[in-house]
């Protein structure tokens, strides 16, 4: 994901970056 298109996570605060630098849903 481009930090161009934020998903709603980010905005939530509630994602982090896996190993391969995505962001992804915190669990």
């Amino acid at each position: 994901i481009e930090d161009k298109q934020l998903p709603d996570c980010v905005l939530t605060c509630r994602c982090v970056k896996n190993a391969d630098g995505k962001l992804e849903l915190k669990k």
